[in-house]
């Protein structure tokens, strides 16, 4: 856990002071002069962390949620991941791909009905529903070129069938 915190917090001057498998050091999520943050074990085993002062704490997540690198759970969990203080489970890494997948099939198709020839009827379209360029660029709306177009940016791309399962069901 303390490695945790210094990799979230490299320039915070700690202060540790450790005594066996729990430590004590200045809490980096308010100015702390003398240390007010705990590491410790809990009846499970497990390590955790509370801030004294501020009456927070929880396990490693919670640390990582509380910092830019994790607004929510799945950013804190990809995080805890990325630099190696969590195992990524088979699940977690079937999950991460098809939101990735996902993502960059969105920003696709959300490029083409922003910009694309194809999409000018489509644009043309939702203007006379009141609904401007302005709008459908901020929007989370993309354009569905058809299959051929499909398949073509999947190749591009390296997408697999299973990939193309995710926004094409009938792609089988």
């Amino acid at each position: 856990m303390i490695a945790l915190f210094e990799k979230l917090f490299p320039s915070h001057n700690f202060k540790w002071d450790k005594k066996g498998q729990n430590a004590k050091g200045c809490c980096p999520f308010h100015a702390d002069r003398r240390p007010s943050m705990q590491i410790y074990l809990d009846g499970n085993g497990k390590v955790r962390w509370y801030c004294f002062s501020e009456k927070i704490g929880g396990k490693e997540i919670d640390a990582v949620r509380r910092t830019e690198h994790g607004p929510t759970y799945e950013a804190a969990n990809r995080w805890l991941i990325k630099n190696g203080f969590l195992q990524e489970t088979e699940q977690d890494a079937k999950v991460r791909k098809e939101n990735e997948v996902l993502e960059k099939f969105y920003r696709w198709s959300h490029e083409l009905l922003v910009s694309s020839d194809k999409a000018l009827e489509m644009r043309k379209y939702l203007e006379k529903r009141g609904v401007s360029q302005a709008v459908i660029a901020q929007a989370p709306i993309g354009f569905y070129p058809g299959k051929e177009a499909i398949d073509e940016w999947a190749a591009l791309n390296a997408l697999t069938e299973e990939d193309l399962e995710l926004f094409m069901p009938e792609s089988k």
